[in-house]
């Protein structure tokens, strides 16, 4: 069933932003992983995008993984901003330019607080402090996934300047499956689950049958009676209904009845239009590829879009195979891929929208 319109998901799926920067607070000086992803095709890309005395945005910046590179492109007339939604975060970029340019003996340039090169940002990606048309290259990396995508990528695109490009890489869900573990070779499955996952779930292809079906249940059951939530589903987003759906779940066993069901999602719906349940998206490929096509519309040029499969290396690059699990694979139940793209605003591009 199709929404009524797009602008009531939109709403209805409203993350609540304190929540994020808390979450992110709390991991701030242990996350790196951002770059893990990245590094080698992210360091290629940066290379060939930034310029001697370009003005850099990173949205999302995190702890700052990519921060000394891209300084290091700009040269000593080029500026960087680094935008985070965690204060945390933003100290430890900070920290972390601050030790490179001890390193590299280029404390000259200027990584204090108070210098015009180097601006650290606290914002929503949604809703960025910055003027239209001053970006001469954005990147989002691993960061969209925390807001709209759509909305978070049309706020990057309005900073752009004409001539100026967008890099961005989020984590995507997998069209129509709920569960993914089949898409990870046996070798890189863990012995035990980690945290997260529903009890009695086991890394056997009968659980994943069983896990799918029981999401195949929920999506006609929200397709009925929650059409929007139908459809924010199949575009990506996920757990903000993970409490709905372990009531329909009781429900369908019998411990509660029809009623008590249908006051829980009405409480449940009043939370999500509040803006108090924790969105996420990973985008399936449809739903990537219609909103760089919608950013199309407003002017911008793809350059290079990809979806990537299963990469042994990227797994590689961490000390264990459970590890990459927890990380990639955790609670989420189906990042093993990711969405990347470039975009380019041309020198002709009028207004900036």
């Amino acid at each position: 069933m199709k929404p009524s319109s797009g602008a009531v998901i939109c709403r209805r799926r409203r993350t609540d932003k304190r929540l994020v920067a808390q979450e992110y607070s709390s991991i701030a000086r242990t996350y790196n992983v951002a770059s893990v992803a990245t590094k080698d095709r992210g360091t290629r890309r940066l290379r060939a995008l930034i310029r001697k005395g370009d003005v850099v945005l990173d949205v999302g910046c995190g702890p700052g993984a990519a921060l000394p590179l891209i300084l290091g492109l700009t040269g000593p007339r080029g500026i960087l901003l680094g935008l985070d939604i965690s204060r945390d975060m933003l100290l430890q970029a900070r920290g972390k330019l601050s030790s490179w340019a001890r390193k590299t003996k280029q404390d000259k340039l200027c990584t204090d607080a108070r210098s015009s090169r180097v601006l650290f940002i606290l914002a929503d990606g949604e809703h960025l402090p910055i003027k239209r048309n001053r970006v001469n290259v954005a990147l989002s990396l691993l960061s969209l996934h925390r807001m709209d995508p759509e909305v978070g990528l049309k706020e990057i695109w309005r900073t752009i300047s004409p001539g100026g490009y967008i890099f961005l890489e989020l984590p995507a869900a997998h069209d129509e499956d709920a569960m993914v573990f089949e898409h990870i070779p046996p070798g890189y499955l863990p012995d035990h689950l980690p945290r997260g996952f529903p009890e009695g779930f086991k890394l056997d292809p009968a659980c994943w049958e069983k896990e799918q079906q029981s999401w195949k249940r929920f999506k006609e059951f929200c397709g009925g009676r929650i059409p929007w939530l139908a459809e924010a589903i199949s575009r990506g987003w996920f757990q903000g209904y993970d409490e709905l759906r372990a009531r329909y779940e009781e429900h369908l066993a019998g411990r509660i009845g029809k009623r008590e069901l249908e006051e829980f999602i009405r409480c449940w719906e009043e939370r999500s239009r509040s803006g108090r349940l924790g969105w996420i998206c990973f985008p399936t490929h449809r739903e990537f590829a219609r909103i760089l096509e919608e950013l199309g519309k407003s002017g911008a040029v793809l350059v290079e879009a990809n979806t990537s499969s299963f990469e042994k290396e990227i797994m590689d690059l961490l000390r264990t195979r459970r590890r990459y699990f927890e990380l990639y694979v955790g609670m989420f139940s189906q990042v093993v891929r990711t969405h990347s793209a470039i975009l380019w605003k041309p020198p002709w591009h009028e207004g900036g929208t």
